[in-house]
């Protein structure tokens, strides 16, 4: 549940960001905004890992573990080739 508020709290400061902006307000609220926004969306990761482990049985956390860190490294590939 907490996973879920942090994330829709993440989205909801996107679209103040894109309100702030333009509104024409400082840079400064927009970056104040962004770090919130960018803490609120990563910040369930760890949650949400020690959840998956805690529910999977111990002699498939190791899939699992690979499993998500393919997952990272498929989001760090499509940023690197996006630019």
């Amino acid at each position: 549940q907490i996973t879920l508020l942090m994330k829709y709290s993440g989205v909801s400061m996107l679209f103040a960001m894109i309100y702030t902006f333009n509104q024409g307000r400082s840079y400064k609220v927009i970056c104040v905004l962004f770090i919130l926004r960018t803490s609120l969306m990563n910040g369930p990761g760890a949650l949400t890992r020690s959840v998956v482990m805690d529910h999977v049985p111990t002699e498939e956390r190791a899939k699992w573990s690979s499993l998500e860190s393919v997952n990272m490294f498929s989001w760090a590939g499509s940023a690197a080739l996006g630019g």
